[in-house]
């Protein structure tokens, strides 16, 4: 069994809608901000395969989202949170179409249960949130922000946390001092997978 067919029909049906309008968004070379930019189906899988062993570690997980866009990973991670019945995942975008979006295919779903949509820049949320902490953080944001985030967040960590960013190898070119950070950083312990568009696993240590 693959782990789509774990997911509810009515999310499954989200998900390929939102699959379908990123295949054809590319097709025809939409702008790169008008595009969803969305990770693949692979990628989605990973998250969610991971979040169901990782979440149960935690008797309070609060998750963290940067970059929503129309909410397909978002989906993915918050099917987790609901077949782990706990938890809850904060998800941000600035874009305020992508933040409807997003709006539209979550909170209608019992995912919306699990999870909070903010439209904020994240740079501004994490100032204002300083002293929040997390268990968890998916990054998939402009990717030369990354090295700035993991400045950010190194310190605010705790052990066991883990943070993934997306487009690590596919966009390796545009954050090469992301990549040396997690990789000299003797606070974490990281590794890049190649699955979907590259992948940098990081916990700390």
């Amino acid at each position: 069994m693959q782990p789509f067919d774990l997911i509810p029909s009515s999310i499954q049906k989200v998900l390929i809608k939102l699959e379908e309008r990123d295949r054809e968004e590319r097709e025809v070379d939409l702008g790169r901000f008008q595009r969803l930019r969305q990770i693949p189906r692979e990628t989605g899988e990973f998250l969610f395969q991971f979040l169901i062993t990782f979440i149960p570690q935690f008797s309070d997980f609060v998750g963290l989202e940067v970059g929503t866009s129309g909410g397909y990973s978002t989906l993915w991670q918050g099917m987790a949170l609901v077949l782990s019945h706990q938890g809850r995942l904060i998800s941000l975008d600035h874009d305020p179409k992508k933040y409807l979006l997003a709006s539209e295919n979550i909170t209608s779903t019992e995912v919306g249960k699990y999870v909070t949509l903010i439209h904020e820049d994240a740079k501004n949320y994490l100032k204002r949130k300083s002293q929040d902490r997390f268990s968890y953080i998916f990054m998939d944001c402009e990717k030369e922000d990354y090295a700035y985030f993991f400045n950010f967040l190194v310190a605010r960590l705790t052990r066991g946390s883990v943070l993934i960013a997306d487009n690590v190898i596919s966009h390796a070119d545009d954050m090469p001092d992301f990549i040396e950070q997690i990789k000299s950083n003797s606070r974490v312990s990281s590794i890049i997978l190649p699955i979907g568009s590259g992948l940098a696993f990081i916990r700390w240590l």
